[in-house]
């Protein structure tokens, strides 16, 4: 069995009870999460609760201990939860994950929204939890596209830019550069940030730090 569950929350304001973000929000609100749905997944797929892993996006990739959430259900895609990060996964309760797995995803996501997905995903990590965050670096891609490096232009890196447009929300909406995404990170409590390139391709890996006071 399934189990497929939905944000009730969009942008600030929770779609549920009305109630903006914030502390009286984490009080007051009865769609918060006690974690009956995670609780679920956990007992089913027989994983250990306290080393519970999250691959957002993860279409048919399966790691160990680890829940697998997608934007939404589909035949080709081995899912356990579906679930929107930029609408905030409040059905899942906080400092749930020792790691959150976010490969080739933001790019999919505006940038607008971009602050409030690394806060949520600060939100959802353990004290100490490890993001791993991988995109491709638009200004690497760009260059090799107008060199035609390989003779790949349209093959490869047209894609890297705008996305394989295969399907309805398989398009890129941003450019990724690291230097931007280590100050979103940092700005929303992740530390010890590292980084890691393959080719056009960025790897970050960051913990969950202190939120900064003035945020």
């Amino acid at each position: 069995m399934k189990a497929t569950f939905q944000s009730t929350h969009l942008g600030n304001e929770c779609l549920g009870c009305g109630i903006l973000e914030g502390a009286a929000h984490r009080t007051g609100c009865k769609f918060l999460s006690d974690n009956k749905e995670i609780d679920v997944i956990v007992a089913e797929k027989g994983f250990d609760k306290d080393k519970l892993r999250l691959n957002i996006g993860a279409g048919n990739v399966r790691y160990s201990n680890c829940i697998n959430m997608e934007l939404e259900e589909a035949t080709d895609v081995d899912c356990d939860i579906v679930g929107n990060i930029a609408k905030g996964l409040y059905f899942i309760k906080e400092d749930t994950f020792v790691e959150i797995l976010f490969i080739h995803v933001i790019e999919h996501i505006e940038r607008k929204y971009h602050d409030r997905v690394f806060g949520e995903i600060w939100r959802l990590l353990k004290p100490g939890g490890r993001l791993v965050l991988g995109f491709p670096d638009f200004i690497e891609t760009a260059q090799r596209f107008m060199n035609n490096d390989y003779g790949a232009r349209w093959r490869i890196y047209n894609n890297a830019i705008y996305g394989r447009q295969s399907r309805e929300g398989d398009f890129h909406v941003t450019a990724m550069e690291r230097q931007d995404v280590t100050d979103r990170m940092v700005a929303n409590g992740f530390v010890d940030i590292k980084y890691l390139i393959t080719g056009i391709n960025v790897t970050m890996i960051a913990h969950k730090g202190e939120k900064l006071a003035n945020l």
